[in-house]
């Protein structure tokens, strides 16, 4: 997408969507929701608190927005019933509302949870089939899963991010192999909204270490995808075109 007005940022008022609240606004305008009390707008923002398991509502919300960065859902492993209307029907209910709206673009908050269950040892790429080792990531799997149909059957794009620790800095050395800094996060979020053309792709973001598991093609570069920005931790993206 080469220029859009309104962004749709759901689970605003979690970890990561406070810190992309501030990292993508401006340039870019700003529609921030959750099922929780959100803090005040900011400039270039508006707010609207709004439970995504209503379908009538997920569409209230998505109506007139450019495109959507879909990272609200329980971010940890929940009761089935938790998770299948949080990460599930919420997920479903967004794509749907995208294509009634004529949304094209979404960005998916997916998780490296979905193929947690390869051996350490194994480096795996968007290639590799769903190992997920939660409830949780199977969740997210459904989720990709969703993209992929939309994108096939009614031409929304979306880009899959494969989220591994999300932190201003690692605090042991098991993180070291899943860090990504909230900057560099919001980069990669940042280039999924401004490439001119996205089609489906899983994304996974990586540590710059030799002996991360993740293996991917190559880097999800700025001449590719037009961005402005520069990461500034020391961790970077890789992605792989999946469609």
């Amino acid at each position: 997408m080469s220029s859009f007005g309104t962004v749709l940022l759901t689970g605003a008022a979690g970890k990561i969507g406070l810190r992309l609240r501030e990292f993508l606004r401006p340039p870019i305008r700003l529609r921030s929701t959750d099922i929780l009390a959100l803090d005040p707008p900011r400039d270039g923002e508006e707010t609207v608190r709004c439970d995504l398991s209503d379908p009538l509502a997920a569409r209230s919300v998505v109506a007139g927005v450019d495109a959507i960065v879909h990272m609200a859902g329980i971010p940890r492993e929940a009761p089935i019933e938790q998770i299948a209307s949080a990460n599930l029907i919420a997920t479903y209910n967004v794509f749907a509302a995208a294509h009634a709206a004529g949304v094209k673009r979404v960005v998916f908050g997916s998780t490296n949870h979905v193929v947690g269950f390869y051996p350490v040892e194994q480096s795996v790429d968007a290639s590799a089939l769903p190992r997920p080792d939660t409830l949780y990531g199977a969740s997210k799997v459904f989720g990709e899963a969703v993209a992929r149909l939309f994108w096939d059957k009614h031409g929304i794009e979306s880009v899959c991010i494969r989220i591994g620790s999300a932190l201003d800095k690692p605090t042991n050395v098991r993180q070291l192999s899943t860090w990504v800094s909230y900057r560099d996060l919001g980069e990669l979020v940042w280039r999924s909204l401004v490439a001119p053309r996205s089609r489906r792709h899983v994304a996974h973001q990586t540590h710059a270490r030799p002996a991360h598991r993740h293996h991917l093609g190559g880097p999800y570069t700025r001449a590719r995808h037009g961005g402005g920005r520069v990461p500034m931790s020391s961790s970077r993206q890789r992605s792989l075109v999946t469609a």
